[in-house]
């Protein structure tokens, strides 16, 4: 998963946050992915969020099956800041 932070709303992206490889496993069912698996990669710097975007990326890091990320009260992401 990647977390994208475009603070001021520019298109420039001032934070990106890469997290650990998430195994899942094969039951059907939700899955959570948290902080806890820690960050692979982190560049730039957090700060106040102004009119900006955050963009949330999810993949499958290995095969070939889709990815299926639930809506509405089946997907939280908590921002850092309040």
């Amino acid at each position: 998963m990647r977390i994208s932070y475009d603070l001021t709303g520019n298109g420039s992206w001032e934070r990106v946050e890469t997290s650990r490889y998430f195994a899942t496993d094969p039951v059907p069912g939700y899955e959570h992915y948290t902080q806890s698996t820690g960050l692979a990669s982190a560049t730039g710097t957090l700060g106040a969020l102004s009119n900006g975007t955050v963009r949330v990326e999810v993949w499958s890091a290995i095969g070939n099956n889709p990815s299926t990320v639930g809506i509405g009260n089946q997907s939280v992401l908590r921002l850092p800041y309040s």
